[in-house]
């Protein structure tokens, strides 16, 4: 009798177990197809995303850099505005909150863009983790990403305000990323005394050192120069490189015009990308931001660009497969 009971009382924890399991693949299988539905892809969750190179895949790559000021300016702008349409096949918007741009025209600000082709896994995998680096008082990129479904880890030493009502699981550090950890030399976190971290420190700090962080939001009012330098000082060290699979970045110009005065700073920022496309990073979005009008004048380039300016890079390894993988901008000259 005690031999039956035990074996009854197996049999009993072996069924709870398989029910919990097939309700667990019901849900993942039921989030996979929101994930689907929200970039309109097949919903079809039986047939995984796998990760595959296209064919068809391009991307715009900078060249070596010049000895000529002027052609610096030129290809290194030509590049940053000029991403190939098909780098990523699928772009979708995530965030962003309804303003009045400069000529009274409204839109959005505030949104970030990710790719959601094949090649990554963001849509298949089940612990999609986003790192939100520069909140201010625009949640919306952390909410639309939780409600997908990822980890949202938010960085901001001056929020005052929490997450708000959605899921209840973005975590937020009030720190400011930075070229270096506990350090206070930034440009901007300088003046109000926040400490930084570096992208590596936070890595390892949270535990993340053997995970994809699937996209990294970097708004961080001039402090992502320094980001990026130390980064690449470190190359394939890095956390930037062996942990980030996509990286939004808002790049800020207005501090160093007229582009000829600051040449040192765009020679090491045309290094620092030089070094990103080394380490299989390429852009795949350039998005203006209007709130300002644009007063950039990059000589040798028609038009005046805007001095704040959304850029989206995806690491891959598909790049140089073939020959017709590399594409060179020409220069929009005047």
């Amino acid at each position: 009798m005690a031999i039956r009971s035990l074996s009854r009382s197996r049999l009993m924890r072996l069924g709870l177990t398989l029910t919990l399991m097939c309700a667990v693949q019901v849900l993942l299988s039921a989030r996979r197809k929101e994930k689907r539905e929200r970039v309109g892809l097949p919903t079809d969750v039986d047939s995984p995303v796998e990760s595959v190179c296209r064919p068809d895949l391009r991307v715009n790559v900078l060249p070596p850099m010049a000895n000529n000021s002027r052609t610096v300016l030129r290809d290194l702008f030509t590049y940053i505005t000029t991403p190939h349409e098909k780098t990523c096949r699928k772009i979708t918007r995530f965030g962003g909150q309804t303003t009045w741009f400069w000529d009274r025209t409204a839109g959005s600000d505030g949104h970030k863009y990710v790719c959601m082709d094949p090649e990554f896994d963001i849509l298949g995998t089940n612990q999609c983790l986003v790192y939100s680096f520069g909140i201010s008082t625009d949640w919306s990129f952390d909410w639309d990403m939780e409600r997908f479904g990822c980890s949202v880890f938010a960085f901001d030493p001056f929020v005052r305000e929490k997450a708000g009502n959605q899921n209840g699981t973005i975590v937020l550090y009030k720190y400011a990323i930075g070229s270096a950890s506990n350090a206070d030399n930034e440009v901007n976190v300088k003046k109000l005394g926040a400490s930084t971290r570096t992208l590596d420190f936070i890595v390892e700090r949270l535990g993340h050192a053997h995970s994809q962080i699937h996209y990294m939001k970097m708004d961080v009012e001039y402090s992502e120069y320094g980001v990026l330098k130390q980064q690449t000082e470190r190359m394939h060290r890095s956390a930037l490189f062996k942990n980030v699979q996509q990286l939004g970045v808002e790049l800020h110009f207005k501090e160093y015009m007229p582009l000829l005065d600051h040449m040192d700073y765009f020679q090491s920022l045309y290094q620092i990308f030089l070094k990103m496309q080394e380490m299989g990073f390429y852009l795949f979005l350039y998005d203006p931001n209007r709130l300002l009008p644009p007063d950039l004048e990059v000589p040798g380039l028609s038009q005046k660009l805007y001095s704040a300016i959304e850029v989206v890079w995806l690491k891959t390894r598909c790049v140089g497969q073939t020959r017709e993988s590399i594409w060179h901008a020409p220069p929009q000259t005047a």
